[in-house]
């Protein structure tokens, strides 16, 4: 079964504090860690059963787009990591 394309909204959203960090060149920086809790079941499906990868679009007024995805290998599939 393809889903792609379906959208499912985080159920929670933690923003934790915003903290200074250094960055890998030692210039100072605000970091903050935003956590998205998302529902495993959802009308009764588990929306991952045959899926092989996700992928997390966070659209934010006037922030450019942020694309983020995963992948990993079917059930009964052999993996490099895994020979």
């Amino acid at each position: 079964m393809d889903r792609s394309g379906e959208r499912y909204r985080p159920k929670e959203v933690r923003n934790l504090p915003i903290r200074n960090v250094a960055l890998h060149n030692g210039e100072p920086a605000l970091y903050r860690r935003t956590i998205l809790v998302f529902d495993r079941v959802v009308d009764d499906r588990d929306i991952l059963t045959d899926a092989n990868g996700l992928q997390l679009r966070i659209l934010t007024p006037g922030v450019t787009r942020l694309e983020f995805a995963w992948s990993w290998p079917n059930e009964g599939t052999e993996t490099t990591a895994s020979r």
